[in-house]
């Protein structure tokens, strides 16, 4: 083989290598290079550096720092919303008009409604900082950069390209495919079912792919014409559950049953991450192994709670509760024995409650030469000597993140990290995180820095990756060119099919379809096709 083969993703890259050494019927076959468009693009070197999303984000918060009539909002947040739709908006090749006046006219027709001083505040505030984060063109952000790799591959290109489940194409990546085709082969294989198909027609019907169909009643009838019976009766069964706790247990006992019949490909696909998260405690505590592929937020696991109580401890005067809190966890002091760290911080909790100290680090140090205890003592102090570490003015988040480590290494958390697989995803995240903001100088107060990091370490995800089972937790964009025995999906519900995650701070449905972004209705048209998609080719999928 000599050509180049590229996918939504590579979770179904061992399923295309199987068929194709199966199709060539030979002892040895040389692959091709199984990659995405966007790992492929990111293999391309450019020779503007790359400005890291962390450090776009800095610039941000530091622009609207100065914007007084936001009061008390969380500018972060602010900041976080403003990059991602301004990626979009470098993703969808749209660009704002150059005068502010322009725009807000723009907007006040897209809402239909008069001007007011919303409008005048969202339409200055998004042209401005868009303006801000475009007109350095020394330094390129990753969306910008991505259609200028793709470019430089499709000029180099010699090898036949086949693409394999690609959706909806972004303008940059059908530019990049046109490219490609003048100098090589180029095949597009969609995964689509045969439209004559009765369960393809069912699937048709129920989701039709035009928003011009008929009406759902209409549908229906002409349905029940041409096919009497139902064509889903032996493939789909959808449970009502009446909470979250009730849809897990029946996804626990579902799952079991399949194991028990033998079944050895199930897919759950996590709609709803919590709902998601307690059927997969529930299968663990059966004995069931998961191997998760959705992941879950890295703020969520007991390395990055940790990291929380350590911060609260900092923030709150070492309050008795953080600070025993701190010391009981398994990743604080892990180069002490667990059974005599466990016992000295039993010893400093009943030193506690009987002389009532509530909080000062000083005040538990005092306690402990008090009862004479060398050990309870050696481990407060270690925590004075962290607590020395942080910056007690504005610094810059990269340095507060340095400090950060510092601190957790001081009292053997960084120890605990090295030694757990979630430890070494949080500790990893935050030297990339330093790494990425190591130019920039916005100083910031422990508060804001803190806040920061939250939303840092709830973006970023954890996914144990070393765990073989054939229960797989997944996501529905993960499921095309995949074969599974029977799939579950949980929150299969009107909140999570609809595609809309919240109401935008920025641009309601309206303006992003006039700006040409996607809208709700295109993320919930893409949703019913991959469910359809992934119940015609399962051979019995619970909803």
């Amino acid at each position: 083989w000599s050509s180049d083969v590229c996918s939504s993703d590579l979770h179904a890259a061992s399923a295309v290598a199987q068929a194709l050494r199966e199709a060539a019927a030979l002892p040895v076959l040389l692959l091709p290079k199984l990659v995405t468009l966007r790992q492929w693009a990111a293999e391309v070197t450019l020779d503007q550096p790359l400005q890291p999303r962390a450090a776009r984000e800095a610039v941000l918060y530091g622009a609207l720092a100065g914007h007084a009539s936001l009061g008390e909002a969380d500018r972060w947040a602010i900041a976080g919303e403003l990059l991602a739709l301004f990626d979009e908006l470098t993703r969808h090749a749209v660009s704002l008009p150059q005068s502010a006046k322009d725009f807000a006219q723009q907007l006040e027709r897209a809402y239909r409604a008069r001007r007011n001083r919303s409008f005048d505040f969202e339409a200055a505030l998004v042209h401005e900082l868009w303006h801000l984060m475009t007109k350095d063109a020394r330094e390129l952000d990753a969306e910008t950069a991505y259609p200028l790799r793709l470019a430089q591959i499709a000029s180099a290109a010699t090898l036949p390209l086949y693409a394999l489940g690609l959706r909806r194409l972004a303008p940059s990546e059908q530019r990049f495919f046109d490219a490609y085709a003048k100098r090589a082969p180029v095949v597009m294989f969609e995964t689509a079912s045969d439209p004559g198909d009765a369960i393809s027609t069912t699937l048709a019907a129920a989701w039709p792919a035009t928003p011009a169909a008929q009406d759902l009643l209409a549908r229906a009838r002409a349905l029940q014409s041409a096919f009497p019976l139902s064509t889903l009766t032996q493939r789909v069964s959808v449970f009502g559950a009446a909470d979250a706790e009730t849809e897990a247990r029946a996804a626990d006992v579902q799952v079991r049953d399949w194991l028990l019949a033998g079944k050895q490909r199930i897919a759950v696909i996590a709609l709803d991450r919590v709902t998601a998260r307690r059927a997969r405690a529930l299968l663990e505590r059966a004995g069931v192994l998961i191997r998760d592929e959705s992941g879950w937020p890295m703020a969520t696991t007991s390395a990055a709670t940790v990291l929380a109580r350590w911060l609260d401890v900092a923030s709150n005067d070492t309050w008795h509760g953080d600070l025993l809190d701190l010391m009981k966890s398994p990743f604080a002091f892990h180069d002490w024995p667990r059974e005599t760290r466990q016992q000295a911080v039993w010893r400093l909790e009943r030193y506690v409650r009987e002389a009532s100290v509530v909080a000062g680090i000083a005040n538990f140090i005092a306690l402990a030469e008090q009862h004479n205890d060398a050990e309870v003592r050696q481990l407060l102090m270690r925590v004075q000597r962290a607590l020395q570490t942080l910056p007690r003015t504005r610094c810059p988040l990269a340095h507060w993140l340095a400090a950060l480590t510092d601190s957790l290494d001081e009292i053997g958390v960084i120890g605990g990290w090295r030694a757990d697989s979630a430890g070494l995803q949080v500790f990893d995240f935050i030297d990339k995180l330093q790494n990425d903001l190591s130019g920039n100088t916005l100083a910031v107060p422990l508060a804001d820095w803190r806040r920061w990091l939250t939303r840092q370490l709830e973006a970023a995800s954890f996914v144990e990756s070393t765990v073989t089972s054939p229960v797989m937790f997944t996501h529905l964009a993960a499921t095309p060119l995949r074969l599974f025995d029977a799939a579950l999906v949980l929150g299969c519900d009107a909140r999570h099919l609809s595609g809309a995650n919240g109401a935008p701070r920025f641009f309601n449905q309206s303006v992003r379809a006039q700006l040409g972004l996607p809208t709700h209705q295109d993320e919930a048209r893409d949703t019913e096709a991959l469910l359809a998609q992934l119940i015609a080719e399962i051979g019995r999928a619970h909803v």
